[in-house]
This record gives C-alpha cells, sequence and structure tokens, in this order.
C-alpha cells in the first residue's frame, strides 16, 4: 500500500509536503505512512485507514486502489454483520465466540462496535463465512 500511495503522489507531482498540507496530516505522517510495511494494532490500523481515505481522494484515487482487503473491511465494518450471522446461525454469543477462540465479552464489543477486529480475527471470522 504504501508503494502505491508514494506511486500515485509521484504521478501527480506532489511532493510528500505538498500532500501533506493538502489532506492537513503532517509532513512526517506522509513519510511514515510511505515508508510503512510493519504489522500495526488494530485501532492503529483503522486509524491509519481513516488517513488513506483522505489521501486517496487527494490523489483522485478508488480507495479500493491503495486499501488492502482487511483495511477495506475495517472502513466499512458495520456490528450488524456479526449480530446478524449469530443470530441466523442460532448462536449465542459465548457459542459463536468459542467457534473463533475469543471470550463472549470480544464478541460483545465487536457488535457494539467497541472495539476493532484484529487482522488474525478477520481471517477466523473469513474462513467461518461469517466475512465473504
Amino acid at each position: 500500500m504504501s508503494d502505491k500511495i508514494r506511486y500515485a503522489r509521484l504521478k501527480k507531482g506532489l511532493t510528500q509536503v505538498q500532500l501533506a498540507k493538502l489532506v492537513n496530516l503532517s509532513n512526517d505522517t506522509i513519510k511514515r505512512l510511505e515508508n510503512s510495511n510493519k504489522e500495526v494494532t488494530a485501532q492503529k490500523n483503522y486509524l491509519r485507514v481513516q488517513m488513506y481515505v483522505k489521501i486517496a481522494n487527494a490523489l483522485n484515487l478508488e480507495i479500493q486502489e491503495i486499501l488492502n482487503e482487511y483495511e477495506l473491511f475495517l472502513l466499512n465494518y458495520s456490528p450488524a454483520l456479526l449480530k446478524s450471522y449469530r443470530k441466523a446461525n442460532k448462536l449465542t454469543q459465548s457459542n459463536f465466540a468459542k467457534l473463533i477462540d475469543v471470550s463472549a465479552k470480544t464478541i460483545r464489543t465487536w457488535e457494539n462496535n467497541k472495539n476493532t477486529i484484529s487482522y488474525n480475527n478477520y481471517l477466523k471470522l473469513k474462513r467461518l463465512g461469517v466475512i465473504t
């Protein structure tokens, strides 16, 4: 993703400083986003997704061009997704939690949109068919 941002910025003829001003972020933030390939926590990833939305808009890109599948999930996540799957399959929060090896409290926080789903748990939900 960082390479896509750099490529689009350069194609548009912008410096990191110019892009930073355009999207109201610091120069250091743009530099970190363009150079970052490391794993980040789910919450930090969600915040990064929000920054990438700003950048995509500034560079006239579709967000799908720069975000990966998990980041698109974070951007579009609705707590109703989990609850409707759970109800359709007649699962309690505890039973659903056991299926993906998390606590019932974790399911509650996801269904109430109080916590971000980590990448590993996203993969578990995807394998289970909750996320298509």
